[in-house]
């Protein structure tokens, strides 16, 4: 079982993983600009979405960081997750970035 980082350099592309593997997944991040990355809901049954949360990079307030999220690979197969950087309040027209991945889990 091993944990594997993954960052904004992985956009677009596809990792490969073993069940009981977990994916960290952490992408720049300063909610004090009103936008916040947002999971949409992860197509597949190989992952569980376990934990997000956000990192300051610095105590300087108004710093950025990263946010990040914690899955599970559950079972063998093909799941695709994507994010989006936006001001939730308004709506898809604020998205400022996109991040995609493809994870493949093997058995």
């Amino acid at each position: 079982m091993a944990t594997i980082e993954v960052t904004s350099a992985e956009d677009g592309t596809s990792i490969e993983a073993d069940v009981g593997d977990t994916i960290l997944l952490r992408l720049a991040d300063n909610p004090t600009t009103g936008y916040r990355w947002e999971l949409e809901p992860v197509t597949g049954d190989s992952l569980v979405l376990d934990d997000s949360g956000y990192e300051p990079s610095s105590g300087a307030m108004g710093g950025g960081g990263a946010a990040t999220w914690t899955l599970s690979v559950v079972a063998a197969g093909t799941t695709s997750i994507a994010l989006q950087q936006r001001r939730p309040w308004e709506g898809d027209a604020s998205v400022l970035d996109r991040f995609t991945l493809t994870v493949h889990a093997h058995p």
